[in-house]
Order: C-alpha cells, then sequence, then structure tokens
C-alpha cells in the first residue's frame, strides 16, 4: 500500500477528494493489524478500526470508566478526535516524503516545518487551476495544507511562517472567498460531531442519554436526528 502510493505523481497526489487520505488510513490500519475487524464490533459510535489502532499505538486498552470496552458517544468522540489528528500527522508526513522532490526540492527526509519551495508553490496554485468549482478548490487546498503540518492549537503561529503566507496568498487568488484560516477550520473540525450533535460511527447526528444501572449496567439510549433547522442545531445535547 504504501508503495502505491509512493507511485502516485504530483497531480495525482494533491487532489480534490479524500482518496489519498483515505489510502493513508489504510495504511495505518494495516501497520495495526486492524484492517479486517468488523467496523461495528465496538458499538456504534465508533469505527472500531480507529479505536483499536489507538489502543495499540499507545499499548493501552479502552475501557470507559475503566470498565465498558465501547465508548459512549462522548468518549468515542474524543477518540475519533484523536485518530484524526494521528491520521492527519500521519498523510502529512507521508504525502511530504512522497512529494519531496517537489515540494522542497529534495529527496531526503524533511522536517514536518519545512517550507515549500518557490517551485512547488507556484506547481500548487497551477494546479489548483485545474479544479472547477469552489467546493473542489476547498478540498485541494484542504489536502495541500495537511501536508504543511500546522501544529494543533498554534494556528496563528502557522499563518505566520512563510508556508502559512504563501498559501494564504495563493489559495485567496485561487478562491476569492476562501483563505487559509477558513481552510484550517476545515480541517479542525471533529469528525464526531456535525451541526452541534455528537454523530454515530457513520456520521449522522445523534441526541442521545447515558444511564448506569444496578449490576454495573451502562445503558446508552441514541436516536437519529434529522432536518434540524440550522439556527436551532447548535442547542442540540452534547
Amino acid at each position: 500500500t504504501v508503495q502505491h502510493l509512493s507511485q502516485r505523481r504530483f497531480n495525482d497526489i494533491f487532489r480534490a477528494d479524500d482518496s489519498v487520505r483515505k489510502e493513508v488510513r489504510e495504511i495505518l490500519f494495516t501497520w495495526a493489524g486492524v484492517e479486517n475487524m468488523d467496523p461495528n464490533s465496538r458499538g456504534p459510535f465508533i469505527d472500531a478500526r480507529e479505536l483499536t489502532f489507538m489502543e495499540r499505538s499507545k499499548d493501552d486498552a479502552f475501557l470507559q470508566d475503566g470498565r465498558y470496552p465501547n465508548p459512549a458517544p462522548i468518549d468515542a468522540g474524543r477518540m475519533r478526535d484523536a485518530f484524526n489528528a494521528a491520521w492527519n500527522k500521519a498523510y502529512a508526513r507521508l504525502v511530504a516524503q512522497v512529494a519531496a522532490r517537489d515540494l522542497f526540492d529534495t529527496t531526503t527526509p524533511v522536517a514536518a516545518d519545512a517550507p515549500f519551495s518557490a517551485a512547488a508553490l507556484d506547481r500548487l496554485a497551477k494546479h489548483g487551476g485545474d479544479f472547477t468549482t469552489a467546493e473542489q478548490k476547498a478540498a485541494y487546498w484542504t489536502n495541500v495544507v495537511r501536508v504543511a503540518q500546522p501544529s494543533v492549537g498554534l494556528l496563528s503561529s502557522f499563518m505566520k511562517t512563510a508556508n502559512g503566507v504563501a498559501l494564504d496568498k495563493i489559495i485567496r487568488a485561487s478562491v476569492p472567498t476562501l483563505s487559509l484560516e477558513k481552510v484550517l477550520d476545515r480541517i479542525n473540525q471533529s469528525p464526531a460531531k456535525k451541526g452541534g450533535y455528537y454523530t454515530d460511527r457513520t456520521g449522522r447526528p445523534i441526541g442521545f442519554n447515558v444511564s448506569y444501572l444496578p449490576q454495573k449496567v451502562r445503558l446508552v439510549c441514541y436516536g437519529l436526528i434529522e432536518n434540524q433547522p440550522a439556527e436551532t442545531a447548535s442547542s442540540g445535547p452534547r
């Protein structure tokens, strides 16, 4: 799988879809030996492969409240966010190495915060013109910025770096309504929430309640939330 990724050319690495990122996700699953695991086997709120990857990467089995191996929505959301951060980091490092010659004028390993070369920025800007819709371009620039790997919690600092300043300029030129800050918002959006609600494993917003019964039984009741007005969605259960 890594070899297949390494054979992609520049314009096939930086795309307006999630195909390369999903390829990296499969690499993570294979590394952890969970690629054949049933995604439903750790409950309806998280992909079991993602949870087991996090367990094995930290050598620490997940037990909610020290007892329950399948997480309820809030803890599932926390673990999904943690996996997403690890996934973004792996995507950044793998793609940076695969495209090192084009991005950094080198074939040797590069630091996580290495600036793109002037030629790379020019090529990225031109490739952005290959996409027609604003959403395609936003998805494309999101994949590009992921490779620049801004540190979580230090977005204002990243925006002042050489990569941040250069990318903001060419992103705005590509889509006048888009900016580096908006792209970073896309990257940092929690995969476990939608419209203010937590979601199930497939991304559908849910309302839920967790109760603890005698004999150490945990009961999680939840229901799907559909067609919620945008102005009231943020008032849902958290």
